[in-house]
């Protein structure tokens, strides 16, 4: 099982259409705002909003920066 954890901002028109896409796909993921995150390294990492990480079983991790579903599509 992949977990998919979606980092958003307040007002983002491209964070919205993620989390419609991932809902209208009956895909779980977990949504953190760009006010929890703590992680410095992982605000050093992200390059804008909407950031997706999709974590596998095995551990390996895949970004997907901004509304990029043929990227979504792949790894989920």
């Amino acid at each position: 099982m992949k977990i998919i954890t979606v980092y958003t901002m307040p007002n983002c028109v491209y964070c919205t259409r993620i989390k419609e896409w991932l809902m209208e796909n009956q895909i779980k993921y977990k949504e953190v705002g760009s006010n929890e995150i703590v992680d410095t390294d992982l605000i050093d990492t992200i390059q804008g909003f909407p950031f997706t990480i999709v974590k596998e079983e095995n551990g390996d991790e895949h970004t997907v920066l901004g509304f990029n579903i043929d990227m979504l599509q792949k790894l989920i």
